[in-house]
């Protein structure tokens, strides 16, 4: 599919970049994050909308950027996490996480989704999450470790792109444009899912730097 990209546009209000383009189609249109089909223009608006949801994270410690919602910085220890503001119940997406603010070799962050109710900020014992754990590349699955398993580890200022595919149920990491692919890391991913971060120390804080639809049909992509 021909490639149009559309703008790149200045943030008047927060000075940040955004490439918006437009990966066209020669079928219909894939689903959108509020609706099993969609227009171009409509997808790009509630991509662009994304960002840390204000009411889907914890109720202390944790401050978003202001005005985007697009950094969560976390002030406390204790468990905590933070929902992106954009579900998805059908079609393949993808988004990307970068570490703002870590302790190399002492990170505190993990990454990846969640279902709501989220009644646990806990990234080894939620029910309601899916997480990578950036110290030492475990991964966590609705309230339980995934035995066996260790995956690469993530550091400050490295970019995480999570891809989801709701045909396969499906999340798969790469981190740095495909530095280290890390490939499928959990199965059986079902329900309305949210990109979601967790936090167990503080003076951290995540970036939200991209999402996508990556599935046929209509196609666009954010960065910021």
């Amino acid at each position: 599919a021909t490639t149009h990209l559309l703008s790149c546009l200045q943030d008047q209000h927060t000075s940040v970049q955004q490439t918006l383009s437009y990966l066209g189609t020669s079928s219909s249109p894939s689903s959108s994050p509020s609706s099993s089909s969609t227009s171009f223009p409509s997808l790009l608006s509630a991509l662009r909308s994304a960002g840390f949801d204000p009411d889907e994270m914890s109720p202390s410690g944790l401050s978003l950027s202001q005005p985007d919602n697009l950094l969560v910085r976390c002030a406390t220890a204790a468990h905590s996490h933070a929902l992106l503001s954009l579900g998805f119940s059908s079609g393949c997406w993808a988004w990307e996480f970068q570490l703002a603010e870590d302790i190399t070799n002492d990170e505190s962050i993990c990454l990846g989704a969640a279902v709501k109710p989220l009644t646990s900020s806990s990234y080894n014992s939620s029910p309601s999450l899916w997480m990578y754990r950036c110290y030492n590349g475990n991964l966590y699955k609705r309230g339980g470790q995934v035995s066996g398993v260790s995956k690469a580890r993530i550091h400050p200022q490295d970019v995480v792109r999570i891809e989801l595919d709701h045909e396969k149920h499906t999340l798969s990491y790469s981190i740095n444009n495909g530095e280290k692919e890390q490939g499928v890391c959990f199965t059986e991913v079902t329900g309305e899912i949210f990109p979601a971060v967790a936090f167990y120390g503080a003076n951290r804080a995540v970036r939200l730097v991209g999402i996508e639809s990556v599935g046929s049909g209509v196609r666009a992509a954010v960065r910021w």
